[in-house]
């Protein structure tokens, strides 16, 4: 998918594909701008935090918030998307995988649960 910059001559930023995404969050956006991650995966309940859980954690050992949340695609992120998500939320300080319950959400309802818990804290 590609986004409109808003101008108009027609000018589109490039697609990123949710690696692009993940490696420049990973080297850049958390580091420089001190900003987590939380990548909402459904089905992965042994490598995901329990979204609520992974908030409370973040403000207690930062004393505020700051976060982005990557929601998928319908029908589910593919295996090596989740492999590389797997990879990148174990090393990584400033990403994280995490669960938002044990039921599959469309995308839409995804967003809005993810930002509901935020809400909660």
């Amino acid at each position: 998918r590609r986004q409109h910059q808003g101008n108009d001559e027609g000018d589109f930023a490039p697609e990123w594909s949710a690696l692009n995404l993940i490696q420049h969050w990973d080297q850049i956006e958390g580091i420089k701008n001190d900003r987590h991650l939380l990548i909402c995966r459904e089905r992965s309940a042994e490598t995901s935090t329990p979204v609520l859980q992974l908030l409370q954690s973040l403000r207690i050992q930062t004393g505020m918030l700051r976060v982005a949340y990557l929601v998928g695609p319908e029908g589910g992120w593919s295996q090596s998307e989740e492999e590389m998500m797997d990879k990148y939320c174990r090393r990584s300080n400033f990403v994280h995988c995490v669960s938002l319950g044990g039921l599959v959400l469309r995308a839409e309802t995804a967003a809005m649960v993810a930002l509901t818990s935020f809400g909660l804290l």
